[in-house]
């Protein structure tokens, strides 16, 4: 994609002399519009299915295909807390196996739900906010970001997590993404 800008330069009996032309690649910010404009979209037909009557069972796992094609990730996690611990209540294969999570084992979760804000993870290996999961680094994990999920009551309820084995920077339009879809999970 290009912008393409074109001046007269005049001379001065106002007769054009020279036309300017600047060209600028507008490709990224092109890129970028489309990506808001189909993460919107993905919101809202998530939104729709909620209203629907989609099972919460159903809306999370729908929660966690969407963000694992869309943010190419390769996990995604809905955790509910409770109390010290945290239930998987949805997300990618291998999460659903686990029947609980101590606080101890997910503590990028527990961080994330202590403070209330989007916790972005650049390296886990090196993290010094909490201490790192062994489970997450023994599965190669890398990145990561992770948000609050607030229930209908504007309470924490959980979080809303997703992983990557790959070096990642999450954008603040990642992070607006992932906080959409939790507050469509919260108020399901």
């Amino acid at each position: 994609w290009a912008s393409v800008t074109v001046a007269a330069v005049s001379a001065d009996d106002g007769a054009v002399e020279q036309l300017v032309w600047l060209v600028e690649d507008v490709t990224e910010r092109k890129i970028a519009e489309e990506n808001l404009r189909s993460s919107r979209e993905t919101v809202a037909n998530l939104g729709q299915a909620a209203r629907s009557g989609a099972s919460m069972e159903g809306l999370f796992s729908l929660a966690s295909a969407i963000l694992t094609e869309e943010l190419h990730v390769e996990i995604c996690g809905v955790l509910e807390a409770r109390g010290e611990k945290f239930r998987v209540a949805g997300g990618t294969e291998w999460l659903l196996d686990l029947p609980g999570l101590d606080a101890e084992y997910a503590t990028q979760a527990a961080y994330a739900l202590r403070t209330s804000m989007p916790l972005i993870v650049s390296n886990l290996a090196s993290e010094t906010r909490f201490r790192p999961s062994q489970m997450l680094l023994e599965r190669g994990i890398v990145s990561g970001l992770t948000v609050p999920i607030f229930g209908a009551n504007a309470e924490p309820w959980g979080v809303l997590g997703v992983q990557t084995s790959v070096q990642r920077e999450f954008s603040t339009t990642d992070v607006d993404f992932v906080r959409a879809v939790a507050g469509v999970l919260g108020q399901a």
